[in-house]
């Protein structure tokens, strides 16, 4: 899986290589770098700097793409949402990720404002 990146040092003959291994050894490979149109990706809008990261929104658009796609091609996942044994560890990861959001969306709304000017 090649996460998507809107710079330009991920060359097409690298996706050709890691396409001949994965054939070779019978595993997927995506390129999500050639899905960020239709995962409605703006790296001008979603990236801290200009694309070599995704900030805040552009990692939940890209993460509930990715969560779609596990779903229709693993059939084998087991949703372990409900399972006692991961929630607690799961409500304090989304407690510091909900906090983290809030702070870095003041950050995002800042951002986003200079490009509209622009």
């Amino acid at each position: 899986m090649k996460t998507p990146a809107g710079t330009p040092n991920w060359a097409l003959q690298y996706d050709a290589q890691i396409m001949e291994v994965a054939t070779d050894y019978n595993v997927g490979y995506v390129n999500f770098d050639m899905l960020a149109d239709e995962m409605g990706l703006n790296y001008k809008a979603h990236s801290p700097d200009e694309g070599r990261h995704l900030n805040t929104v552009g990692a939940e658009i890209f993460t509930n793409y990715l969560g779609q796609v596990l779903k229709t091609s693993c059939s084998t996942l087991t949703d372990h949402k409900w399972d006692v044994h991961y929630t607690d560890v799961w409500n304090k990861k989304v407690s510091r990720y909900e906090y983290d959001k809030a702070v870095g969306m003041v950050e995002y709304a800042t951002e986003l404002e200079k490009i509209r000017k622009d």
